[in-house]
């Protein structure tokens, strides 16, 4: 790790930026001279399968930044029902033809891998009127 040069001066700790407040006060941060964040999303990240993220290559089908947290996409997609599914798409991916693609989605559970997604999305006709 690059930061063990300075030793237990240098405190790692994973969290959301909505917390600092509390990892502050936690781990008593009130006087720290420098706090480094990392914020970004790297190529690497996307491009490796087993993140779960990439069509271009079959990995599990996970979509989290941090693997330890949350529902992963396999589990959403496996459980929510076609209006949930229907929302997420139409909201965060601002997609026209969301009811449709949900319904593909639903109609080929269990869906495992990123590439039993991205073909349930490519089997769902968007040229039909809803």
């Amino acid at each position: 790790m690059a930061l063990a040069q300075f030793g237990p001066a240098a405190v790692v700790v994973h969290g959301r930026f909505s917390e600092l407040g509390s990892i502050s006060a936690q781990n008593g941060f009130d006087g720290a001279d420098l706090i480094l964040f990392d914020f970004g999303l790297s190529s690497n990240q996307i491009d490796d399968p087993e993140r779960g993220f990439s069509f271009q290559s079959e990995g599990p089908l996970d979509m989290r930044m941090d693997p330890g947290a949350g529902l992963s996409a396999a589990k959403l997609l496996n459980e929510s029902d076609v209006r949930e599914i229907e929302r997420i798409i139409r909201e965060f991916g601002e997609e026209r033809w969301a009811r449709r693609i949900a319904q593909f989605i639903v109609a080929r559970r269990p869906l495992r891998t990123t590439r039993d997604l991205a073909q349930a999305v490519e089997a769902a006709p968007h040229s039909r009127q809803r």
